[in-house]
């Protein structure tokens, strides 16, 4: 049996319960339940390492990769029925914005493209923490920072996707850009001069 003149009138986030009765000629019958919540909103994430419009050299990249959060705002809804809503799936792409092209895995460099749609490379396996919360972890550190170019910037997009099967489709927010430096940088003392006996010193430059 199936009907969809139920669908028509549910609720965003609100759990609903289905009863179905089976019977027979000979007057025995069953009963079943099932319960459910109604998702329409799709998730959403943000890249949080490295921090947008920052600069990073190889010791943080390599320590710290990319990181962020993701939530689906179904779970607003948790203390009516008490049913989370989980992440299940976090997806990634990490582009070199001086040639537009984007990391893959299985080649270890930035071969994809050029383009400048978000390109998710299905090789990529990320770690998802806290899944069922109001706020989900990932993570990703395969990227050496060998692979990164000195003085390039990098674009940073993450795509979540949740157990209703909805996935996130807007990435005008929550991405993060960010510059590789690797080149500390040079001082030099004029005044004083070393090994020099000074009386007096008006500055030191």
């Amino acid at each position: 049996w199936s009907t969809t003149q139920a669908t028509r009138s549910f609720v965003n986030g609100r759990q609903y319960a289905v009863q179905a009765k089976s019977s027979d000629t000979a007057g025995n019958f069953t009963v079943t339940y099932s319960t459910f919540v109604w998702d329409t909103d799709r998730p959403v994430s943000v890249t949080t390492v490295p921090v947008t419009n920052s600069y990073v050299n190889a010791a943080y990249f390599n320590a710290r990769g990319l990181s962020g959060t993701a939530s689906d705002p179904a779970y607003s809804e948790v203390a009516q029925h008490g049913v989370p809503s989980c992440i299940n799936r976090m997806d990634v792409g990490v582009r070199r914005l001086s040639d537009g092209r984007w990391w893959m895995q299985f080649t270890g460099d930035f071969n994809f493209g050029p383009q400048e749609a978000p390109y998710f490379d299905p090789d990529v396996a990320i770690t998802v923490g806290s899944s069922c919360t109001a706020s989900a972890s990932w993570g990703y550190g395969v990227i050496p920072a060998s692979k990164l170019t000195q003085g390039a910037s990098y674009y940073v997009v993450a795509r979540a996707s949740d157990t209703s099967g909805l996935m996130e489709t807007d990435f005008t927010s929550g991405v993060s850009t960010f510059t590789y430096d690797n080149v500390p940088p040079v001082s030099s003392i004029g005044v004083p001069l070393p090994g020099k006996y000074y009386n007096s010193l008006a500055t030191l430059f």
